[in-house]
């Protein structure tokens, strides 16, 4: 299965599971937001402001929040949907942690999503590439999820283990990239029930 299909498999899946219950929460003014349509979005460009990079998303979970308004009480609340929150969980529970103070609701509180999922399946053999997914799905999402193919997971795990080193030794902040989850290609798929 190509990353295409996978992206357009887990974002079917996620709507099906998500769309009514986030609806349902979200408040009508924050809904009837022009880039709030559609609320689920395999995004290529989250454009912040014209002559300011923007990072690609594979999948982003609205609503979105590109101007000054900022959703992070609204994020929180809608990760107690109870579908939301035990998708989050099973993904917690078999994410490759490389944070043992891992929880997500205390960092990045002027996300851009309420989840941002990078899909690495060729492009994760460059190391490179994949520390930018990581860094691009924790600034962008309230939660950051990265899948990555089981063909290049040790490689990953290396440089989890330098992220969390860097950070033991202070060279950075803490709390970099505590809100960001990694794993598996195939336990994402079981998690979601995609079949192969």
């Amino acid at each position: 299965m190509s990353s295409d299909e996978i992206e357009e498999k887990m974002k079917g899946k996620l709507e099906e599971m998500f769309l009514k219950p986030l609806r349902e929460m979200i408040p009508h003014d924050v809904l009837d937001l022009l880039y709030n349509k559609p609320l689920m979005k395999t995004e290529k460009q989250m454009r912040i402001e014209r002559h300011t990079y923007s990072p690609i998303c594979d999948i982003a979970v609205g609503p979105f929040s590109f101007e000054d308004e900022k959703h992070n009480k609204l994020y929180i609340r809608l990760l107690e949907i109870p579908e939301i929150n035990t998708f989050v969980n099973s993904v917690k529970s078999k994410s490759v942690v490389f944070a043992e103070d891992m929880n997500p609701l205390g960092y990045n509180n002027n996300p851009r999503c309420l989840m941002s999922i990078e899909i690495e399946r060729e492009t994760a053999n460059d190391l490179k590439h994949v520390l930018g997914s990581i860094a691009n799905s924790s600034l962008m999402g309230k939660i950051g999820i990265v899948v990555i193919s089981n063909d290049h997971m040790e490689r990953v795990k290396r440089l989890l283990r330098y992220i969390s080193h860097v950070a033991n030794v202070e060279k950075v902040e803490h709390k970099w990239f505590r809100n960001v989850f990694v794993i598996h290609e195939s336990t994402i798929r079981n998690i979601l029930q995609l079949g192969s």
